[in-house]
């Protein structure tokens, strides 16, 4: 199974993941905001705090007959995190962290699907932050219906990969490099 994973990531990485018109003609599918939710976990000083981002948009193409043709491009807008006092969410938009100025959009692309049996799949993506761009795989519960959709899971990153909070924030307080992102994203069939 990791080596089909692997060989998907590749040809989706080059371009060589089949037929255009193969993935065109799976079902879109949009993120529903309202109904959904990304938040993260990290820990500063030993203590596990949390944070969300309030707007992200979403859109991917999704079959259960062909989860290795799966789409998904997910913008999250770097300005909307909130974590839980209005001074720290603004620091954490600044050059140091997210720059929000220069770096609007942390960007998710969903390169392939790995069933796992039942609703459950390996998501191989990547994510774009800072410009920087890192390969991710993580587990996730994908459910679909008719009209609806929903997909949930945690995947962990290293933010220092990224550049992101190396600056005088890990001098001044002890920040974990490991970030856990939970996703939950409610999805309508359709554009």
């Amino acid at each position: 199974m990791r080596a089909r994973a692997l060989v998907l990531v590749l040809a989706g990485l080059l371009g060589l993941a089949g037929p255009a018109h193969a993935t065109d003609a799976l079902p879109q599918w949009t993120v529903v905001p309202e109904a959904s939710q990304i938040r993260f976990e990290y820990l500063i000083d030993g203590k596990t705090r949390e944070g969300v981002f309030e707007r992200f948009s979403g859109q991917g193409r999704f079959d259960a007959a062909a989860p290795d043709a799966a789409q998904l491009e997910l913008a999250i807008e770097s300005r909307s995190i909130d974590l839980g006092n209005l001074l720290v969410s603004a620091y954490a938009t600044s050059a140091e962290w997210f720059d929000s100025k220069n770096h609007p959009v942390v960007a998710y692309r969903l390169l392939a699907l790995e069933p796992l049996g039942g609703a459950r799949f390996e998501a191989v993506g990547e994510i774009t932050l800072l410009g920087r761009t890192e390969r991710l795989v993580s587990p996730m519960r994908l459910v679909t219906g008719t009209e609806g959709a929903r997909a949930q899971g945690t995947l962990s990153l290293d933010r220092t990969a990224f550049g992101l909070g190396v600056g005088l924030s890990d001098i001044l307080v002890e920040i974990g490099a490991e970030v856990s992102v939970h996703f939950d994203l409610a999805a309508r069939r359709g554009g």
